[in-house]
């Protein structure tokens, strides 16, 4: 007998404890990410869609040609759509169910196609998530002309969730059909000597030239962390960033390896060791073809005189004794100024093409062209230079220059 707030309870000890059927009740599993990568049978797509597939994410493609002709295994796992960001109808059962959108759709040609392709295109893809509830927006910002509109209309629809990555000169393996280019040969040993290179990105008009190239891998794991992480800042994150949320994103998985049983560590530090076995090989390999690439500049002469980018890096506070740098700095801008000189003499061209000239005039047997300073001021701004800005008239870096205080 027992007695519980003065009330009594007989039970027989040797009764025994019966208990009921537990009620069950029917819960639902956590709702599943779905991610739409836009041109996702691309250089780049491709890799973000390998990415997301391997953290458990169900994936869907969007491109003009529909399937990938990749033969990966995991191509198999993507739900592949056809269609046209330029026909906006086309994006509706694509986005059906989708939470977040990753574009990688970008395009190189014409000012009038790169407009269209990356910032009509990409416009129509921000406009038509936003309408159906998606909640984030990554948009691989690879080209300048063009983007500009397209990561306005991305922070204004999305400025909570909207990210842009801007990665400059991506390298990786890229697979056409059943053949693998391996632009790491060039990417990986530039982004090394890139690394070193940094205070050059504040040079006055060849600045952007010096940016490091950035892996692929490194792109797609950025690209699905900012797209399906909530707490992932919205807004411009640039090659620098991309490097840093990497290497923060790979120390995060190295220590979640380590949270494994004895048998599973063993064999985990084995594969470490092979890891790292190849990891040497490859830097070797990249070390080797680093060496390789500058050894052939020094086979080279460009226009410009080693002495004259000598003294240029001098009065940008950079010095540098390596004299294969120097000629890689005036191979890059001997570049630059060729395709900027070609695209003042084809709006030269234009502009006098648009005139319309009386037959009777004489001056029409004149077939000399005459280049403006507007034809230049034109050719560099689609290269994102604005040559009003008084930093391009600076003496160094740090400090600017009136230009209508200029001596020359």
């Amino acid at each position: 007998m027992r007695t519980y707030n003065g009330c009594t309870q007989e039970r027989e000890v040797d009764e025994p404890f019966k208990v009921g059927e537990a009620e069950t009740v029917n819960i639902p599993p956590p709702p599943t990410e779905k991610l739409l990568v836009l041109g996702g049978n691309g250089f780049v797509g491709s890799h973000v869609c390998r990415e997301a597939l391997d953290r458990g994410l169900s994936v869907a493609s969007l491109s003009r040609s529909g399937r990938s002709s990749l033969h990966d295994p995991w191509a198999s796992n993507v739900t592949w759509h056809k269609g046209n960001l330029l026909s906006p109808e086309s994006l509706k059962d694509a986005l059906d169910g989708v939470t977040s959108v990753i574009s990688c759709v970008g395009g190189f040609g014409s000012n009038s196609y790169m407009y269209k392709i990356n910032g009509t295109a990409n416009i129509n893809a921000i406009r038509a998530a936003s309408e159906q509830g998606v909640k984030r927006f990554v948009y691989v910002s690879a080209a300048d002309f063009g983007v500009r509109a397209a990561e306005t209309e991305l922070l204004t629809k999305f400025p909570y969730g909207g990210v842009i990555l801007r990665p400059g000169f991506i390298y990786g393996t890229r697979s056409v059909g059943s053949v693998k280019l391996p632009l790491g040969v060039i990417g990986s040993p530039l982004e090394m000597l890139f690394q070193h290179t940094r205070p050059l990105n504040q040079l006055p008009l060849v600045g952007p030239l010096f940016t490091p190239p950035v892996n692929v891998t490194a792109v797609a794991n950025v690209a699905v962390r900012a797209a399906t992480d909530p707490v992932f800042p919205p807004g411009i994150v640039d090659v620098y960033g991309i490097q840093r949320y990497n290497q923060k994103s790979n120390t995060a998985r190295v220590s979640n390896q380590y949270r494994i049983s004895e048998r599973e560590k063993m064999n985990h530090n084995q594969n470490q060791n092979q890891n790292q076995q190849s990891s040497e090989g490859s830097r070797h390999d990249d070390d080797a073809a680093l060496t390789e690439f500058l050894a052939s500049l020094m086979d080279y002469t460009p226009t410009i005189p080693d002495e004259l980018v000598e003294h240029y890096l001098a009065k940008s506070g950079f010095q540098c004794p390596d004299v294969r740098l120097i000629r890689l700095v005036a191979v890059a801008t001997q570049k630059f100024v060729s395709e900027v000189a070609t695209d003042a003499l084809q709006q030269c061209k234009a502009r006098q093409a648009s005139v319309v000239k009386d037959k009777r005039d004489k001056q029409q047997k004149d077939k000399r062209l005459i280049l403006t300073m507007e034809d230049l001021s034109r050719a560099l701004r689609e290269y994102g230079v604005n040559v009003k800005h008084q930093e391009y008239f600076a003496d160094s870096p740090s400090t600017g220059l009136d230009p209508a205080s200029r001596e020359e």
